[in-house]
Parts: C-alpha cells; sequence; structure tokens
C-alpha cells in the first residue's frame, strides 16, 4: 500500500503512488476505505466480505485486521 497524501479542502485522499497496474487506488479510493455513513452500520446497513484485491486481507468497519 502506499501513503495517503490528505487533502482538507476536500476532506479526501489519493495515494502517493497513484493507482495500481489494475488500476485500483491501493490507500482505498479518495474518501479511503471506509465511510464514516456506513461504520457503524446502521439498520438496514450491513458491512461484510470486504476484502483488500491485492492480498485478500480483510476491510474492516472499525479499521482492525480481524473482523466481528
Amino acid at each position: 500500500m502506499t501513503d495517503a497524501i490528505y487533502d482538507p479542502g476536500s476532506g479526501g485522499s489519493v495515494c502517493s503512488g497513484g493507482q495500481d497496474s489494475n488500476g485500483y487506488l491501493p490507500c482505498g479510493g479518495y474518501y479511503g476505505a471506509v465511510s464514516d455513513a456506513y461504520c457503524p452500520p446502521e439498520p438496514g446497513q450491513s458491512w461484510s466480505g470486504n476484502t483488500w484485491h491485492d492480498d485478500g486481507s480483510p476491510v474492516c468497519c472499525d479499521g482492525s485486521t480481524s473482523c466481528p
């Protein structure tokens, strides 16, 4: 994963290394891998089965490496 460069004007971040060879953004996209709107999930929302493309490791809502 490359380092994120935060833009305080927009609240988003870009990856210092840009997209990977598959066109994915290694830092999880402009607003990161987890949106505050979905973490923690509200009634009617779910967060499950999310993984990083390159190594299959979990993307957990709380930022941990072991999702409940």
